[in-house]
């Protein structure tokens, strides 16, 4: 084999050189990357996101708290993933934690970047219960980039529905449709809100 440069490198040859394959797979090429580099905060990274996708929350937490470690500063989207997983778990505090920290060091960046971070500490907050801590996030994540999914407008709605502002959350079902989200499912709840 020839001589690596640097993780990702060795990364890019495991990996990518053999195909994607299964996550399973994916974990153990990347442990024998790491076996040889460990100092490389990408491969913490990645395998942390094969680990997620297998449902190994906590030794995903581990992972990207590794890169973390080695690299605070050029591996901040270690943190969002962290929070996912610290939200999937009910760690809602630590969960909380990571999102902000994470929106911090993104504060910077890009809009998309800085909003998903907002529709996460949204996405705390109303597993929490919080829905007016929720729809100020969520709030926060719209006013960066208007958002087109689905989902995602569903959820801002019945964070208002919860707080009691139907009159808002059809606005926000209307605009979803006026640009194009959403279809039928964006319908039926606004039909169904209308009729109250």
């Amino acid at each position: 084999m020839p001589r690596v440069v640097c993780g990702l490198c060795y990364l890019l040859v495991l990996v990518n050189a053999h195909g994607h394959g299964s996550s399973e797979n994916k974990i153990h090429k990347l442990t024998h990357a790491i076996e040889k580099n460990s100092a490389d905060a990408e491969l913490y990274l990645q395998r942390g996101l094969a680990q997620q996708e297998q449902g190994q929350l906590a030794e995903s937490n581990e992972d990207f708290l590794r890169a973390l470690a080695l690299q605070p500063a050029d591996y901040a989207v270690a943190r969002y993933h962290l929070a996912h997983n610290l939200l999937s778990q009910k760690q809602f505090a630590k969960a909380e934690a990571e999102a902000k920290n994470y929106l911090t060091s993104v504060a910077t960046r890009n809009k998309s970047i800085r909003s998903n971070a907002f529709w996460l500490l949204g996405d705390i907050a109303f597993q929490q219960e919080k829905f007016s801590e929720a729809v100020g996030h969520y709030g926060e994540a719209q006013a960066l980039i208007p958002q087109r999914s689905p989902d995602r407008l569903l959820r801002h709605a019945l964070a208002l529905e919860r707080s009691k502002r139907i009159a808002d959350a059809v606005i926000v079902l209307e605009q979803g449709l006026e640009n194009g989200s959403g279809g039928s499912v964006i319908a039926d709840k606004l039909r169904q809100l209308r009729g109250r």
